[in-house]
């Protein structure tokens, strides 16, 4: 019986963990579905607010200005070509940032070195 509850608490937490991930990624999925195919593009730059890892709101990727486009929106990496839809911030004096999961931060450890871009309806 005891087995069965640590396989039990084991499952939550791997379930824990990669849910937010993956809803991130369905939504991603479809937007893109529902953008047009002439999309524009703003590049990214990744960064980090110092703090516990348990904080929310660490990681980000922040445009250069005010994001003031439509909600439907991915954010894409281009080294790996994977898209996303992390939710935004906006006017961190002038710019948006978007919120990069810690869960996807701590999974992938380079996800700083990579290109990032977001894709809209222009």
């Amino acid at each position: 019986m005891s087995l069965l509850i640590v396989f039990g608490i084991f499952l939550f937490v791997v379930f824990w963990l990669c849910a937010p991930l993956l809803t991130a990624k369905a939504r991603a999925q479809y937007f893109m579905k529902v953008l047009p195919p002439e999309m524009c593009s703003l590049e990214l730059t990744p960064g980090e607010v110092p703090g516990n890892i348990w904080e929310k709101h660490r990681y980000y990727l922040e445009a250069p200005t005010i994001y003031r486009g439509s909600r439907l929106y991915v954010i894409q990496d281009t080294r790996t070509q994977a898209i996303y839809y992390w939710s935004r911030l906006d006017d961190h004096n002038g710019h948006t940032r978007f919120s990069v999961l810690s869960r996807f931060a701590l999974f992938y450890r380079d996800w700083e070195s990579s290109r990032w871009v977001l894709l809209y309806k222009c």
